[in-house]
């Protein structure tokens, strides 16, 4: 019966299983899918995510989002040294919905303390306040909208993350991390330096051209200044 369902979901064939999985039913079976493309020791500590800021806000303070195009990976990571978030694809549509519903309801019975899907949905909860967040994350590639309007996906991700008990987060650590990098004076600098004035062609275009007359005309100024010393 096993070989018959990786066999029929051609699991074999695009590597997706282990030769030693065990599931229970097809619940199981799309779980373990998933599970198994995080590493073997795991993605971090068991805490409870103490703080974390929606994706605009975080963007608007230097951290990078980029899209991991890995099917069904629900590894969430971040690159402490470039400020990347890289998350897994979110396909936003009913019959994921459904899906999802379903591994998470099956986490919370039987996997309560290694519930990685309900952790990788929360943690898109923690980024999703409203639908700038869901353009945001759309634009980086992260959210595949097939639902049509993106205020539909925020109202989706908001009620997944309903009702699942908050006993702790494999990705507080990876939380803790974007949080210390957005808090970080220099991080705010550079972030701000770069939305002001270079946040686009032509803006930074006009800023690095103001600042070249700025030193020239410094330049000729000091010039001046040295020239009529030497008279």
């Amino acid at each position: 019966m096993r070989t018959l369902v990786i066999s029929y979901f051609e699991l074999d064939k695009k590597k997706k299983l282990k030769e030693n999985s065990k599931f229970r039913h097809f619940t199981d079976l799309f779980r373990c899918i998933r599970v198994e493309t995080l590493p073997e020791d795991g993605v971090g500590g068991f805490e409870h995510i103490a703080k974390m800021h929606n994706a605009d806000k975080l963007y608007n303070r230097g951290v990078k989002f980029e899209a991991v195009e890995e099917e069904f990976s629900v590894w969430v990571k971040f690159d402490v040294k470039t400020g990347c978030l890289k998350i897994p694809c979110f396909r936003a549509d009913d019959d994921m919905e459904i899906e999802l519903r379903n591994i998470m309801a099956f986490e919370q019975s039987y996997y309560p303390y290694n519930a990685y899907v309900c952790d990788y949905v929360t943690f898109l909860d923690f980024l999703i306040d409203s639908e700038k967040d869901v353009d945001l994350l759309v634009e980086k590639g992260i959210i595949k909208n097939w639902l049509g309007h993106h205020g539909a996906i925020s109202t989706l991700v908001n009620k997944l993350g309903l009702g699942v008990m908050d006993d702790g987060s494999s990705y507080a650590k990876i939380a803790s991390n974007v949080i210390e990098y957005y808090d970080d004076s220099c991080n705010k600098s550079r972030s701000i330096l770069k939305r002001v004035y270079f946040s686009n062609l032509w803006r930074g275009t006009a800023t690095i051209t103001a600042a070249c007359i700025l030193i020239l005309t410094l330049i000729q100024t000091v010039t001046s200044i040295i020239d009529i010393i030497q008279k």
